[in-house]
């Protein structure tokens, strides 16, 4: 905030990236600008709904809305780049490479840098990815409004145990974190309206439209997660609604990112 006794404006914050201080001096002139590192310092609560993205380029984290022009999915996880740095992500059919998007709000978040189901009629992952150089990146995600695990790793096997429980997922139209087992052991082919035949696995949990890219996860006791991907689809199997979702294996490994975690 503003220091009337100094004439100065003050930001407070625990960690600031040089992409965020360049745009803030774009702005403030740098003689009037005082940034203080408080590693203690927590700038933002962790958010209360999935809509509430106050301050986007201080806080971000998996579970949240983000909306192109013609439609509305949720984030998954951070991932990163030697080249570009710090990235999000969402299903690579929510949006086209270069289209713009934005915060439930109406802020201007980024631009898809790259969409892997753009590049293929039978893509690994239904992923695509955007700039989060100028956030604080929080390897989390938002279960509920009180609860907001930390990322600690994959669970990334190629061949999951059929039935292996602990797996969840969350989405801005499910909203409430749903848990419940692997219900095909290897990957499946599935196809979209859009004709493409996407590989992925699945759990015996049903999903809605907009839940698309929101995170997939095995619990853990400690209050941690595991990544295992982001949500693609649903299949019918063995009668049984159930949502499919990108492997982490294959979402790094066809972005060349590497996962962030606490």
């Amino acid at each position: 905030g503003s220091n009337p006794t100094s004439s100065t404006v003050e930001i407070q914050i625990a960690q600031i990236s040089d992409a965020f201080k360049k745009a803030l001096k774009g702005v403030i002139p740098s003689d009037v600008l005082n940034i203080r590192l408080d590693k203690s310092f927590k700038s933002l609560p962790a958010h209360s709904t999935r809509q509430n993205w106050l301050a986007y380029i201080l806080h971000f984290e998996g579970g949240l809305e983000i909306d192109t022009s013609h439609s509305g999915c949720t984030t998954g996880f951070f991932i990163s780049q030697s080249t570009y740095g710090a990235q999000g992500t969402t299903a690579g059919h929510c949006g086209t490479g270069g289209e713009q998007l934005w915060s439930p709000e109406g802020g201007f978040v980024d631009s898809v840098r790259y969409n892997v189901y753009e590049q293929s009629a039978s893509p690994n992952a239904d992923v695509l990815v955007f700039s989060t150089s100028a956030i604080t990146n929080y390897p989390r995600v938002m279960a509920g409004s009180n609860d907001h695990p930390t990322v600690m790793g994959m669970f990334a096997q190629d061949y999951p145990k059929r039935n292996e429980g602990g797996m969840c997922r969350i989405g801005i139209t499910s909203n409430n974190e749903l848990c419940g087992g692997i219900v095909n052991r290897a990957r499946v082919r599935l196809t979209d309206t859009n004709g493409r035949a996407v590989w992925s696995h699945c759990i015996n949990l049903p999903t809605q439209a907009g839940d698309s890219g929101g995170p997939i996860y095995r619990r853990y006791n400690n209050g941690t997660v595991r990544a295992a991907g982001t949500t693609n689809g649903m299949l019918t199997i063995d009668g049984v609604a159930s949502t499919c979702y990108s492997q982490i294996y294959w979402i790094l490994r066809t972005t060349n990112t590497g996962l962030v975690i606490g």
